[in-house]
């Protein structure tokens, strides 16, 4: 009989700790406007329910704009742009309960917004240009209330204005990083503080940037190895200059195209047919350029292919001018090799030794065994042997 009246005593005081403990967060807000159309400031006003036997103690208000917690029963905030933000109040009591009520909030006013329509995008915010390439942005702005001047600040000083919402602005950089944004006039020559991206870093917030990145252009020079070749021949070609590119896309004039990376600067193709062909060399960055040419540079070459064999092919002369080969430590050269630069590459393409030979004679002891190619330009142009180092 004891056991139960002690049941229901606690039973008891559970659900009266239930009635004391009960507490519903909730919040009312106005907008307040200003003379000024930007000069909006967001009333917030607690009425929170909480019982009788219990007191609310802590009033947390979260912007939904990345700012910092503001704390107090009623606030006055001025968000720095407009649009929808989810607004959260976050109440604590004495006895330790709390709850949370979140509304969306539309601050108007002006909404400036573009996008850079052209260019590499690296990331959200981050472009990639190379100099003397037109950045092309399109005012996306919302349509205000009133007739505004845009102002896009392109970052190196230079400023660009329209009175159009759909306008492309256009500018031309040299070779740096710039931040850019968009301001918005209220159409009584006074500036609002609505601007895109949002830069205020107000109330603790990180500032949101629209970085533009221009490089230097790429440089290539393309040589051919011969200026005739026969259809059973493979024909050479040689980048001599190649700096600033991630690739190359090779377009051999007879409908073959190939990619290779920076370090593959020699090439070889075979035509099926004699004619005269253009050889086009282009750098790439990267590969989305494949498809939108940016900051492309290019060099050609042309030759003439014969239905017959040349006599003085290089594969012909391969095991007369270079010897021994296989070869241990010393390499010999049976030509003009005056004032000639030798290359040397390995079988992935990539620069194991540059040197000027005036003995016709390289010393290879150092390299690794495998299959290498030489290279040299002399009067008959460019010269390229494979050897097999033992």
């Amino acid at each position: 009989m004891k056991f139960d009246k002690f049941i229901l005593a606690f039973a008891f005081l559970i659900l009266n700790y239930r009635v004391i403990a009960q507490v519903n967060a909730n919040f009312s807000y106005n907008i307040e406007t200003g003379g000024d159309p930007c000069d909006l400031r967001l009333l917030l006003k607690d009425s929170s329910f909480v019982a009788v036997q219990d007191t609310i103690i802590s009033f947390q208000w979260i912007l939904g704009d990345n700012s910092n917690p503001r704390f107090g029963k009623e606030i006055t905030y001025n968000y720095s742009s407009s649009g929808f933000f989810d607004v959260s109040l976050i109440v604590e009591t004495k006895l330790g309960c709390a709850d949370t009520v979140t509304k969306e909030v539309f601050i108007p006013g002006p909404a400036p917004s573009f996008e850079i329509t052209n260019g590499i995008n690296i990331s959200q915010d981050s472009f990639l240009f190379c100099e003397n390439t037109r950045v092309n942005i399109k005012n996306t702005s919302s349509k205000p209330m009133y007739d505004p001047t845009w102002i896009m600040l392109w970052g190196d000083g230079s400023v660009s204005y329209s009175d159009d919402i759909g306008w492309d602005f256009q500018h031309i950089y040299e070779t740096g990083t710039y931040s850019i944004s968009m301001f918005m006039e209220d159409g009584t020559n006074m500036r609002c503080n609505r601007v895109y991206p949002d830069t205020s870093s107000s109330n603790g917030k990180k500032p949101r940037k629209i970085i533009v990145t221009v490089q230097p252009l790429p440089e290539i020079e393309l040589i051919a190895g011969q200026s005739e070749y026969g259809t059973k021949e493979w024909a050479s070609f040689f980048v001599k200059e190649n700096s600033g590119a991630d690739s190359l896309l090779w377009d051999f004039g007879d409908g073959t195209k190939r990619i290779t990376t920076s370090y593959e600067i020699l090439q070889k193709h075979r035509f099926k047919y004699s004619g005269r062909y253009q050889v086009i060399v282009s750098t790439l960055l990267n590969e989305t350029q494949v498809n939108n040419g940016m900051c492309q540079i290019k060099d050609t070459a042309v030759i003439h292919i014969t239905d017959f064999p040349l006599r003085n092919a290089p594969a012909q002369r391969e095991t007369q001018l270079l010897y021994p080969n296989p070869v241990e430590n010393t390499l010999h050269i049976s030509t003009n090799t005056k004032n000639s630069l030798f290359t040397i590459y390995n079988s992935f393409g990539q620069i194991v030794s540059e040197l000027t030979v005036s003995n016709h004679c390289i010393d290879v002891s150092h390299l690794s065994s495998g299959i290498y190619v030489l290279t040299f330009i002399n009067s008959e142009g460019i010269q390229n042997f494979r050897f097999l180092k033992t």
